[in-house]
């Protein structure tokens, strides 16, 4: 049987408002999740999960059977008020998971290869609908991974996480500190760091970025930084009509990375 919380001072309470804030988040090694589709995505690829707050509202009684029959001794019944109070989402997602993040070797990766598969590169991605779009299309076109510099936002913010539809679990996403780390990442295993250049980059389409590819998307305010731009083995340009100077960076994102797997 699922377990019940009526009140606010509860600690598990207590706990998913403080990882509403990315310290918290970090210092806990913890995120949230919310609503119907992400925790049923929780449940069938068996993420590790700490606990589960379903609200006790009749609209929530499939899920709730649901939760009660796969982890009833992680299954907690809220009150709606309560719900209310730790939900994130505008219309009341009625559910939402704590859940242990998951824990990435990026040495092991460089070394491993990954059949040189591609990766994506993030140089400090702000928007979380972008950041979201991209990491569900890297795992979507088939990318080893995601490498993101420090300043880009946080993968395990609840925005992001609606935004990848539940793909932060299938594709390995690192996070490091500096553009050297970067380079040096890429350097190690063997892949070209490619980079957008609506100057004096070449069409993308007659650029080989099936494999090997390390594929950057600046900031989008700011672009690439210099640093990765002078380090780059290829520059490419998605042609634009005239009068049309830029695309947005999930959807210039997606357009690269789908070369992987253009026939």
């Amino acid at each position: 049987m699922s377990l019940s919380i009526q009140s606010d001072k509860n600690d598990r309470i207590k706990e998913v408002v403080s990882l509403k804030r990315k310290k918290y988040r970090d210092r806990q090694g913890l995120f949230l999740i919310e609503g119907a589709n992400l925790v049923t995505e929780a449940l069938q690829q068996d993420w590790e999960a700490e606990y589960f707050l379903v609200s006790d509202g009749g609209h929530m009684s499939d899920l709730r059977e649901m939760l009660d029959r796969a982890v009833p001794e992680k299954t907690f019944v809220v009150p709606e008020r309560l719900m209310e109070k730790v939900s994130d989402a505008q219309s009341g997602a009625g559910v939402v998971g704590v859940i242990r993040k998951p824990v990435w070797d990026l040495n092991r990766f460089v070394s491993s290869g990954e059949g040189l598969r591609n990766v994506l590169v993030l140089d400090r991605i702000q928007d979380p609908g972008n950041l979201g779009t991209m990491v569900r299309t890297a795992a979507a076109a088939g990318y080893a991974g995601i490498i993101a510099l420090k300043g880009t936002a946080d993968v395990f913010s609840l925005k992001v996480l609606r935004s990848t539809a539940g793909m932060i679990f299938q594709i390995p996403f690192f996070t490091v500190d500096s553009e050297d780390e970067v380079l040096d990442a890429v350097r190690k295993s063997g892949r070209r760091l490619v980079v957008t250049d609506p100057r004096r980059g070449v069409p993308y389409y007659d650029a080989d970025l099936k494999r090997g590819a390390a594929l950057v998307i600046g900031n989008e305010g700011r672009g690439i930084s210099p640093g990765l731009m002078d380090m780059a083995d290829v520059r490419v340009t998605i042609p634009m009509a005239d009068g049309v100077e830029s695309l947005n960076a999930g959807i210039s994102a997606a357009i690269l990375m789908y070369e992987a797997v253009r026939g």
